[in-house]
């Protein structure tokens, strides 16, 4: 009876968060080998709404994007004078940056 206990939780929440991890389990094994192939030559592959690096170069650009971000949010936090200011200072780079970054990505994959 004890065995039961642990592998059929009695509290409503419990049985719920074993469903929904069986179900992510189950889902997430029919997605697992389902990377798609990559060009020669590619920097990235797509990967549903996002790329992936698969060589040096794509992983220098991820590697010189995260840098940037990290100095945008620094600079941004330390140097402005309010608030606002700041997010009005990062969010735009970080868009900015994305859409970049997606672009180069879109070109070299």
């Amino acid at each position: 009876m004890g065995d039961e206990a642990t592998i059929y939780p009695s509290i409503p929440y419990q049985r719920f968060l074993l469903f929904l991890a069986k179900w992510y389990c189950l889902n997430m094994a029919k997605h697992i080998n389902h990377i798609p192939k990559h060009k020669k030559g590619a920097w990235f592959v797509p990967l549903r709404a996002s790329y992936l690096p698969v060589s040096w170069q794509g992983w220098t650009t991820y590697t010189l994007l995260v840098a940037y971000l990290i100095i945008v949010l620094i600079y941004g936090w330390q140097l402005t004078a309010s608030f606002a200011q700041a997010v009005l200072f990062i969010v735009p780079n970080f868009v900015a940056a994305a859409v970049i970054l997606t672009w180069v990505a879109k070109t070299k994959s």
